[in-house]
């Protein structure tokens, strides 16, 4: 698996989404690497686990974001979040119970995500958000 470059092409508008994207790349890359370096089971999981963590993350405060400016595409864009999480979560089961046998298909799954869901579902919201400020407001 080749490295994925960050371009302009990934850039969503919204200055915080976009550091979070560069931020997933990079892990999207450091696992790929591990991947390809035949690295043990141990740091597979470890990368595999710092990916979902910081996606999981991510995806709730995009998810809250889009919440608060009652973008109308939300629920589907939520459903695609948790299909996401639970397909990786699936990837990390079957990697801890010892199969490497699912790597190929782990890297080929997370790259065809990143395109399609960085460059046709999150791009769908850049002119939505466009002038819109960021407020996070936990309860």
């Amino acid at each position: 698996m080749m490295k994925i470059e960050w371009d302009e092409s990934y850039v969503v508008g919204v200055e915080l989404f976009d550091e979070h994207h560069k931020k997933l790349l990079g892990l999207i890359n450091e696992l790929h690497s591990a991947i390809g370096l035949g690295e043990d089971k141990a740091k597979l999981e470890y990368f595999l686990s710092s990916f979902l963590d910081y996606a999981f993350y991510h995806f709730a405060l995009e998810e809250h974001f889009m919440k608060e400016v009652s973008y109308a595409d939300y629920e589907s864009h939520k459903k695609e979040h948790d299909r996401f999480v639970s397909k990786i979560h699936d990837f990390h089961s079957v990697l801890k119970d010892g199969s490497p046998d699912i790597l190929k298909g782990l890297s080929e799954y997370i790259l065809n995500w990143w395109n399609d869901h960085i460059l046709v579902t999150d791009k769908k919201y850049t002119s939505f958000f466009k002038g819109k400020t960021i407020c996070f407001t936990f309860s």
